[in-house]
């Protein structure tokens, strides 16, 4: 039964009830902090290096270089300056192929490791693509079906399992260390948790899809709070699958369901919606996000594309 779980998510997720988290109390009177400028389109519908099959995850390396998990094309794409520059990754369950790939990370180093869902694993790989290590042989019971993926400072990976609604915590060694959170809607406790992402000061962001919150805890499994609830109201969400972090603190969601970015200071409190409007004609099912200060990526997983922002922050002068 697990590997029809992707396909079974987004009706699942519709179906969820509200996380019984709080959302900020009134924001309907505030004015976005942020603004977006569309910078640039890439990819289109396709198979050719450069065009996408459901684009689900995105993340940087230590260069500026983007890698967008191409998920229904079994593959992992890097671009740079806004120019397709490689791919690799085919279909297979040998070690450097995928079965669905999800999310990756290339964080704090120089490898960027995929979650490759159907295949219930994860794998790394050097930036230029080539296959490096991963859970391949014999993958511990506790990764269930891995979905989102961090990395800490120490190399630590943070991984969520939509299967057993936990976070897995994997060491340098490759080995699971522990997991926490478990099946529920109460403070700690996930619901097909599917985004995470890690702030500089190492504490983690997780997108708690089935709950519609983000939920906070630290390093150690620890929890730190939560926000949101169901709806399409400002800090609400609908099924968010993918979380980003700048190097300001600035928590970016792809709030799915709703089809928009929504944007967050390190404790929860509204900054902006993207599109700004209620319009929903920009994104489609936007997938994962990624920032790096002055710049956002969107996954707009549904239209087969990833579009660039420039992020203008109205608050410093220009």
């Amino acid at each position: 039964m697990r590997r029809f779980l992707f396909w079974l998510l987004p009706a699942f997720v519709g179906a969820c009830g509200s996380g019984g988290s709080g959302a900020p109390s009134d924001l309907s009177s505030f004015s976005p902090i942020l603004r977006f400028e569309r910078h640039k389109t890439l990819g289109s519908s396709g198979t050719a290096g450069g065009q996408f099959d459901r684009p689900t995850g995105l993340t940087l390396d230590y260069r500026g270089n983007l890698y967008v998990v191409d998920a229904g094309n079994n593959r992992i794409q890097q671009f740079g300056g806004g120019r397709f520059v490689l791919e690799f990754g085919i279909f297979g369950s040998e070690g450097g192929r995928f079965i669905e790939p999800v999310k990756a990370s290339a964080a704090h180093g120089f490898t960027v490791t995929v979650t490759d869902s159907r295949n219930e694993r994860w794998q790394s790989f050097d930036l230029n693509g080539n296959f490096l290590a991963g859970s391949v042989e014999s993958a511990d019971e506790r990764l269930g079906i891995p979905w989102g993926i961090a990395r800490g400072q120490d190399g630590r990976l943070f991984l969520t399992n939509v299967q057993d609604h936990t976070i897995v915590v994997v060491g340098l060694d490759g080995e699971v260390e522990f997991d926490f959170g478990g099946f529920g809607a109460g403070r700690g406790q996930l619901n097909r948790p599917m985004g995470i992402a890690l702030s500089r000061a190492q504490t983690l962001y997780v997108a708690d899809t089935g709950n519609h919150r983000i939920q906070i805890f630290d390093v150690h499994g620890g929890s730190l709070g939560a926000w949101g609830r169901r709806g399409s109201g400002r800090g609400m969400f609908e099924g968010p699958q993918g979380v980003a972090v700048d190097s300001r603190g600035r928590v970016y969601v792809a709030d799915t369901g709703n089809h928009r970015v929504q944007v967050f200071d390190a404790s929860g409190a509204w900054l902006s919606t993207l599109p700004e409007t209620d319009s929903h004609g920009e994104f489609l099912h936007p997938g994962d996000v990624a920032a790096d200060g002055d710049r956002l990526w969107v996954a707009d997983t549904g239209h087969n594309r990833v579009l660039e922002f420039r992020v203008i922050d109205d608050t410093v002068p220009h």
